[in-house]
Formats: C-alpha cells, sequence, structure tokens
C-alpha cells in the first residue's frame, strides 16, 4: 500500500469531533541541559508554540503536564488561556501521561490526544 493509497489519519475538526490533547513535558532536560519546554524559539518558549499550533488544530483543552517546580512559572506564562490546565507530572512519564488523562475534562471528548 503507497501512501496515497492509505486513508488520511488526520483528525476531521470540521465533521464535529472534540479532542482535548494532553502533553507530556515533565522532562528535566538532563540530555539537552536545561527544561526544553522553555527553551525560547523565535522569540516564545517552545511550550507556548506547541499550545499555540494545538489550539490552531481546534484543540477543546490543552493538559501541559510538567515538573513541579515549574507549575507557578506556567501557570503565569499561560494564564491569558483558561483552557490551558497544568499539572505535577510523575515519576515516569506512564505516571505524567496518567495524571494529564486524569486531569483533563476527557470525559467530554470524543479524542484525548497525547
Amino acid at each position: 500500500m503507497s501512501s496515497t493509497d492509505r486513508p488520511d489519519a488526520r483528525i476531521d475538526v470540521a465533521a464535529g469531533l472534540r479532542f482535548h490533547a494532553v502533553v507530556p513535558a515533565a522532562g528535566r532536560g538532563e540530555r539537552f541541559g536545561a527544561a526544553k519546554q522553555f527553551v525560547p524559539v523565535a522569540g516564545r518558549p517552545l511550550l507556548a508554540w506547541t499550545v499555540r499550533r494545538l489550539r490552531e488544530a481546534g484543540a477543546a483543552s490543552i493538559t501541559l503536564v510538567l515538573p513541579a517546580d515549574d507549575l507557578g512559572d506556567a501557570r503565569r506564562r499561560l494564564a491569558a488561556d483558561p483552557e490551558v490546565i497544568c499539572v505535577a507530572g510523575g515519576e515516569t512519564r506512564q505516571a505524567s501521561v496518567a495524571l494529564g488523562v486524569a486531569a483533563s475534562p476527557a470525559a467530554s471528548a470524543d479524542l484525548v490526544a497525547v
């Protein structure tokens, strides 16, 4: 099957699907040398670009899973967007994703994108 034979896997937001996004970003950036989520890219934190693109894709809400120490800073930076939920991550990526899904309004979603 070629790539042209496959059905389009993108979500058709216009079809009325309501989706929520969970962004696991609780890593410490040990290999990178800094917390990547706040590194500036073209004058904005990387996480701000992520939120912007998810909004443009039609996300009904966005749950950011962050290091506990960064929650206050993230909430201040994203205060203008009331649909962004910030929660502390767990000890592992799996635990962080579970915490993010639990904190999101997933019950009102057709889909939760991680």
